[in-house]
């Protein structure tokens, strides 16, 4: 195996219409050795545009990108000492598992007992073993995808950079190849640089993630840590299943008095707040708590339950309207799968301060907590 290297990006930014066409703006990003990297976003985000640029597919317009303390800005994808895995899996179908696995190692001219060595224990890691003999057009999509990740694994490359690769999958077969992700990057210990449009993909897999929305980095950091404390807006609602609640207030006598409703939420211990400065206050629905009627809550009416086995997420819309959601039509909250709430049923919900998450009106975080 190479050594184990990070990917380093300094102010890397890719135009394209002769500069007129933005695709990313001044990205800084430092992915440490041994890191499982996802690059998180919505389609057209520019996501594969800078897994490109890190692999040596495409070139920044400005800006510079190290493997380690090499700068490879300019260089091939040859001399970049990188695998990468595609979301279509790219294997030749008139070749077998084992010459698909080993193509690179025979143009390279690599003792044949060598790749004999590298294809059995590669096989091994991956559990393929019978699959070697046989041909694309006989595999199943997971197959594929491990002889894809074959492939990557036999080269012992510095990075692996991977593009999309469960996206193809059926659920089953993703959540299978997660957990083959997991415990390969434990085993091998190697970089990985990890694209998806898939948050539940980025936060069960990855060490450290990095948001991107129209080019732009949002956040970067542990998926802990950006779903707990996200940026901006866009985060919050993009990262979790289902999304934050929004709802717009503002200070009022030392408390949180949302839009509309006159319903009050205490300030978190840790906020710097101006009387009268409007917000938009951020909840996770399992933050939500109902309440007796009358003891303050926010008061919404039940209007759809979704069941799925463990627990429930219920759909309200607030009884005063919805001038106090924020891009929204409606609030959801948690409950555990054995509460049922018919529809119609009036509720009143709270949150405890620690759980509110503070913005600014134009969606930045607001709140100063570490």
């Amino acid at each position: 195996m190479s050594e184990i290297v990070g990917v380093t990006l300094q102010g890397v930014s890719k135009t394209y219409a002769g500069g007129n066409v933005a695709a990313l703006n001044t990205i800084d990003l430092e992915i440490r050795a041994g890191a499982f990297f996802s690059i998180l976003g919505p389609s057209g985000c520019g996501k594969t545009t800078l897994l490109r640029i890190i692999a040596g597919f495409e070139y920044p317009s400005a800006g510079r990108v190290f493997i380690g303390e090499r700068d490879v800005t300019a260089l091939s994808p040859r001399e970049r000492d990188i695998a990468m895995v595609f979301q279509d899996y790219a294997l030749y179908p008139h070749m077998t598992a084992a010459q698909n696995m080993t193509f690179n190692l025979r143009n390279r001219r690599v003792p044949k007992a060598e790749i004999a060595r590298r294809l059995a224990e590669t096989a091994s890691i991956l559990g393929i073993e019978p699959l070697l003999h046989k041909r694309p057009a006989l595999l199943s999509g997971g197959e594929r995808q491990r002889v894809a990740l074959g492939r990557a694994m036999i080269r012992k490359p510095q990075i692996f950079l991977m593009d999309e690769p469960l996206s193809n999958l059926d659920l089953k077969l993703r959540e299978q190849m997660r957990i083959e992700l997991s415990r390969l990057h434990q085993a091998l210990g190697v970089t990985v640089v990890f694209v998806t449009h898939d948050q539940a993909e980025a936060m069960t897999l990855s060490s450290e993630l990095a948001v991107l929305r129209g080019g732009t980095l949002q956040q970067m950091g542990p998926p802990d840590r950006v779903y707990a404390r996200p940026a901006n807006i866009f985060v919050a609602r993009f990262i979790g299943s289902p999304s934050m609640n929004l709802l717009r207030a503002s200070v009022r006598g030392g408390r949180l008095v949302m839009e509309s409703e006159g319903t009050a939420l205490p300030v978190p211990a840790d906020a710097r707040l101006q009387e009268g400065e409007a917000l938009l206050i951020g909840v996770r629905p399992h933050d939500l708590k109902v309440g007796r009627k009358g003891e303050g809550g926010l008061a919404v009416k039940v209007a759809l339950t979704e069941h799925l086995g463990r627990h429930n997420f219920v759909v309200c819309h607030p009884v005063g309207g919805t001038a106090c959601l924020h891009e929204q039509d409606a609030i959801q909250f948690e409950t555990e799968a054995s509460v049922r709430y018919p529809v119609g049923t009036e509720l009143e919900l709270s949150a405890a301060p620690d759980a509110l998450r503070l913005f600014t009106p134009s969606g930045e975080r607001r709140d100063e907590a570490p």
